[in-house]
């Protein structure tokens, strides 16, 4: 058996954050299914190990860089995920490369985070390879549907269009109320919200996602705020249409949900996006408010259309995003490294 230490900095994370998001779902699911493989994962692992992964670049993975044993840098990000100005991402790009560079190899969940990084280290051996989801934990369910209506004051005859993020610009939750404001006979539900109870570091986070831009007052009366949430396949079951206007996405995780939950997507027309979707064959992409509106509209009047874009979008989730062949695939790179 082959043993990996996952470092996040699991200490320092839990001071951070209450949204582990990908933390709490993807590491989980793919330890289980790397051990199929004959890999353990081990997290925030300091002395037996085989293989060192680090996933966030906290204080814990600095002292680690010291190992001699073989090291992967997860490019989970790039300077563009952080809307901040120039000299912040100075610091963001140093940090993020400074780790990159020190490993054996790098693993991106798309062509596009690759490009980033090729860009900056031409030399440096990159691996592509999606996070994977589990795809039976997204299947649309009509109980949990049911039950998460009733929860939030949802009809059965409401048309509910949903997305999943933080509450900051780069996610585009301003073009999402807006757009909301233009279709006052739909109900528009934000899955998330704040990252953490911490009033000190949620002013950080509120001013390094420029969430604090981002008001939440006089909204229009047909948007739900869940709140941050454990329950996202629940939610998404309730939907009936996701909204993802993202601007910048290394992947999207939320997306991969969306579509494996059967759900007709209205996407940001962005190039990581296209990597594994198609305009009006699995999802409708826009650019424009207004745009959006309109494939909205379209959707909300076409239960047929709606069932034909979520058919396909769970076939792409499929082809794509399967953890079952993420696990396969980040096992043979493991033992390549040894």
């Amino acid at each position: 058996m082959i043993t990996v230490s996952y470092v996040y900095d699991s200490a320092a994370v839990d001071k951070l954050s209450n949204n582990k998001a990908w933390l709490e779902t993807y590491i989980p699911v793919v330890s289980g299914r790397l051990r199929n493989h004959g890999i353990e994962v081990r997290i925030d692992e300091t002395e037996n190990f085989d293989i060192l992964h680090i996933h966030l670049p906290l204080p814990l993975a600095q002292r680690m860089l010291k190992s001699d044993k073989p090291k992967v840098f997860h490019g989970h990000a790039t300077e563009e995920t952080f809307m901040v100005g120039t000299w912040t991402r100075y610091w963001v790009r140093r940090l993020l490369l400074h780790f990159a560079k020190n490993s054996d190899i790098i693993i991106c969940p798309s062509s596009s985070a690759a490009e980033y990084y090729r860009k900056h280290l031409p030399d440096k051996k990159i691996a592509v390879m999606s996070y994977g989801i589990d795809l039976e934990k997204y299947e649309f369910r009509e109980s949990e549907r049911k039950k998460f209506r009733e929860r939030f004051g949802i009809s059965d005859d409401d048309i509910v269009i949903s997305c999943v993020g933080g509450f900051s610009k780069r996610k585009g939750i301003v073009e999402f109320f807006n757009v909301a404001k233009s279709l006052p006979d739909c109900r528009f539900m934000w899955v998330g919200g704040d990252y953490t109870h911490n009033t000190a570091v949620n002013l950080f986070y509120k001013i390094f996602a420029h969430a604090g831009e981002v008001s939440l007052k006089n909204l229009p009366p047909n948007v739900i705020l869940t709140g941050y949430t454990r329950e996202v396949p629940a939610a998404l079951s309730a939907s009936d249409i996701f909204f993802f206007p993202s601007k910048q996405e290394t992947l999207g995780l939320a997306l991969v949900e969306a579509a494996a939950c059967s759900l007709p997507l209205v996407v940001s027309d962005i190039p990581v996006f296209r990597e594994w979707l198609s305009d009006g064959e699995d999802c409708l992409m826009g650019t424009t408010e207004k745009k959006f509106a309109v494939h909205i509209a379209a959707l909300v009047a076409n239960p047929e259309l709606r069932q034909k874009l979520g058919k396909k979008a769970r076939l792409a989730a499929e082809k794509h995003h399967d953890i079952n062949s993420t696990a396969q695939e980040l096992a043979g790179l493991y033992k390549s490294l040894l």
